[in-house]
């Protein structure tokens, strides 16, 4: 098996990268850009979601789930539980964002629904508005 590969040119002793670059690079970060934030308490911060009314940023626990359900009315449903299948969308339970989200017709976007689907905010309206986190 030797002889049908062409020798190395370098040795395979030090960085492996080959004469010259181990200088110019700096020393090899292992890991870098891959650790996780942890905060002041030692847990890893809330995932963040963005809020389809008003656009702001919030921690996940504080917004509402929509999924997208061609069988139930309006083509979208509450996800009360955040573990059903499928795209989904966020949203405050404040009147301002479904008013916001309504007009700019957010969610069919959010959903990323098909051109001539019915999805539509305004039949989850009050479940939404109704929800306690």
């Amino acid at each position: 098996m030797a002889d049908r590969h062409s020798p190395r040119r370098w040795p395979r002793s030090g960085s492996g990268r080959g004469p010259g670059r181990g200088s110019v690079r700096g020393p090899r970060r292992s890991g870098c850009g891959l650790r996780r934030r942890i905060d002041v308490a030692g847990s890893p911060p809330e995932p963040t979601r963005q809020c389809i009314g008003c656009r702001s940023r919030a921690p996940r626990s504080s917004l509402v789930r929509l999924v997208a359900d061609a069988g139930a009315p309006g083509g979208c449903r509450v996800d009360s539980e955040r573990n059903q299948p499928g795209r989904g969308a966020h949203i405050h339970p404040r009147e301002e964002c479904v008013d916001e989200a309504t007009k700019r017709r957010a969610l069919p976007r959010a959903l990323r629904a098909l051109p001539g689907s019915s999805v539509d905010i305004s039949k989850v309206r009050a479940e939404i508005l109704g929800t306690r986190l």
